[in-house]
């Protein structure tokens, strides 16, 4: 699978969470400005908990739309065969993330990189240098 092919993929499946999320912000967001979800009394909760899974479901498809707001702007390079951004850079690129990358051989059974990430990148200063 080519750079191109799998960026259309990766857009494809977030182009499609969107929509599932969005369905279900639309779904909340009327459940908690229903007249029904009005508190009865002060021990009713039903309209407030409404409100806070509408709000959920909403930042959710803002990082969504970020998402592939990112990945559209993402360059699909082609490099020669033997060619890479190299490994160097890779942990820099990785660490600029606030993550870190760890590297663990094995002699005649290989070699495993593990990349791990915030699980919110939305808060990382990101280079606009080329």
């Amino acid at each position: 699978m080519n750079k191109r092919t799998l960026l259309k993929s990766i857009l494809a499946a977030l182009q499609e969470e969107l929509q599932t999320f969005t369905r279900a912000a639309m779904a909340a967001r009327a459940e908690a400005t229903d007249p029904q979800s009005r508190a009865e009394n002060k021990y009713d909760t039903r309209g407030l908990e409404a409100s806070y899974l509408a709000a959920g479901q909403a930042r959710q498809v803002a990082e969504l739309e970020a998402a592939i707001t990112a990945f559209t702007m993402l360059p699909a390079r082609a490099f020669a065969p033997g060619e890479g951004i190299g490994l160097a850079h890779v942990r820099t690129i990785v660490r600029n993330l606030g993550g870190d990358i760890t590297v663990r051989s094995e002699l005649d059974a290989g070699t495993t990189f593990s990349i791990l990430l915030p699980p919110d990148l939305s808060a990382v200063q990101r280079s606009t240098a080329t």
